[in-house]
């Protein structure tokens, strides 16, 4: 996995992690170092930010105690930023949608 995260990107490579509680000892440096594009829902752990917006000096605060789906973004050297991710019913279709979606789009 380091070989990918460090030669990957330049050879169109893309790496997603996904992980519950991320930490040092699951996932070096080395390849933090190289993922572009860090997303953390919820309100990070002191620990967690340090891990995953380690150069911002932000505060993070939850924009609602009750909502779902919100979190904190950053891409590239951006600042990192607050973020919602509405929650997608199970029965929605993605497809049927984007039909729905080009079919309005088409002129006569």
């Amino acid at each position: 996995m380091s070989q990918i995260a460090m030669l990957g990107r330049e050879l169109g490579f893309y790496i997603l992690i996904g992980m519950q509680r991320p930490g040092t000892d699951s996932l070096p440096t080395s390849i933090r170092n190289q993922l572009n594009l860090r997303i953390n829902m919820g309100v990070p752990t002191p620990e967690v930010k340090r891990m995953m917006f380690p150069d911002t000096q932000k505060e993070f605060h939850p924009l609602s105690n009750d909502l779902k789906g919100w979190g904190f973004i950053q891409s590239g050297n951006e600042e990192v930023r607050s973020f919602f991710a509405p929650e997608i019913p199970k029965d929605f279709n993605l497809h049927e949608y984007m039909r729905e979606q080009i079919g309005k789009r088409k002129v006569s």
